[in-house]
């Protein structure tokens, strides 16, 4: 009998399960019009027409109504990329137009409590970047070096911090993480692997100058960190998801049966809320709106989507690869950068939708 290499019979099994998987996935698509129609959910969907242009895309509510991200005009044909000029433009719901913001292409756009920071300019031999930074509108270009000794840039406020300006200052050998202006810091698990295993600990709030740190319910083992945290403006709460389940049960990092898990902390009372949501083989970004939460969740090959829980109940949003979630800050709107064919070949360009919860048709 024929003997071949197990490496090549697992290449040949992943090759199948993926043809037949975007078989089925083009069969579901051309039922929903490649993605799910807004009749089906009770939700008011708008593609906007624009394409992010990173696989991480930049995309943040300015209010209730004003979207800011950095992308290009999606391409009339939905199935192939735009070559359109990347630039960052600001949506309005109300309008339902876009307008450009700025001819720059947006690299490392950031955008919070009103602050936006963006790359317009690298100089690799000087080892200097160009910076524009400010508050919206009266923002300035800012040289700084590319070397970032004794500072820190944080996504939660779009700012430079100098280490020593916390206080407490930053324990050493700590991961840390830099929340909002105001919320403080949480430091995480340790540097050295040794003190990790032999000291298991949970993570530590350090809030405002002179307040004692608060031992949040939240272990190092659970691995949270920037990955998973997020602000909700919604729920004035930092948004916190563990990776892995503690105690763990069986291989990987979450076992597949069990129920995920999402923290929300309150860092001005240092209060933290353990939630608890029906089982996904993926799961990510869960974000809180009027309506429920919403969250990235399903099998790549098989049930990839935008899920909804809301009253023990779980709903499909929408099919497909989702890269980014982010709502306004009534809860009412999410926008959504999703890729509705991402099992096709070539793949598709990711193009972002707006979710309107407080429409729903009665």
């Amino acid at each position: 009998m024929l003997q071949t290499d197990p490496h090549l019979r697992l290449f040949f099994r992943h090759r199948w399960k993926l043809l037949v998987a975007r078989t089925l996935c083009a069969s579901v698509l051309a039922l929903q019009g490649c993605g799910v129609d807004a009749a089906t959910t009770g939700v008011t969907v708008t593609p906007i027409g624009y394409d992010p242009s990173s696989h991480d895309p930049s995309i943040a509510w300015i209010d209730n109504d004003q979207l800011i991200f950095a992308g290009q005009k999606s391409n009339t044909d939905p199935k192939k990329v735009s070559f359109a000029p990347g630039k960052i433009y600001i949506w309005s719901e109300t309008s339902k137009t876009a307008r450009v913001y700025s001819e720059e292409s947006g690299l490392g756009l950031c955008f919070s409590q009103g602050r936006i920071s963006f790359i317009v300019g690298r100089d690799n031999e000087k080892r200097r970047v160009t910076f524009v930074q400010g508050m919206l509108g009266s923002e300035k270009r800012v040289e700084r070096s590319s070397i970032m000794e004794g500072e820190l840039f944080s996504n939660f406020d779009c700012k430079f911090r100098k280490r020593d300006e916390f206080v407490p200052r930053f324990p050493r050998e700590r991961e840390h993480l830099v929340l909002r202006e105001g919320d403080g810091y949480l430091t995480l698990r340790p540097d050295d692997i040794n003190e990790y295993r032999s000291y298991p600990r949970n993570i530590t709030l350090y809030r405002e100058k002179n307040a004692l740190p608060v031992t949040l319910p939240i272990t190092w083992d659970e691995g949270a960190g920037s990955w998973g945290t997020a602000y909700s403006d919604y729920l004035k709460a930092n948004v916190i998801q563990p990776v892995n389940l503690v105690p763990a049960k069986g291989p990987g990092n979450w076992a597949p049966e069990e129920p995920r898990v999402v923290y929300l902390l309150h860092a001005a009372s240092g209060q933290v809320e353990r939630l608890v949501f029906p089982r996904s083989d993926d799961f990510a970004q869960p974000r809180p709106t009027k309506n429920g939460w919403i969250y990235i969740g399903g099998n790549i090959y098989k049930t990839y989507g935008l899920y909804e829980y809301k009253n023990n109940t779980v709903r499909k949003l929408d099919v497909g690869n989702v890269k980014k979630i982010v709502v306004s800050p009534d809860g009412c709107k999410a926008a959504v950068a999703i890729n509705n064919l991402h099992l096709s070949a070539p793949s598709p360009p990711t193009s972002i939708k707006i979710f309107n919860f407080c429409t729903e048709r009665k």
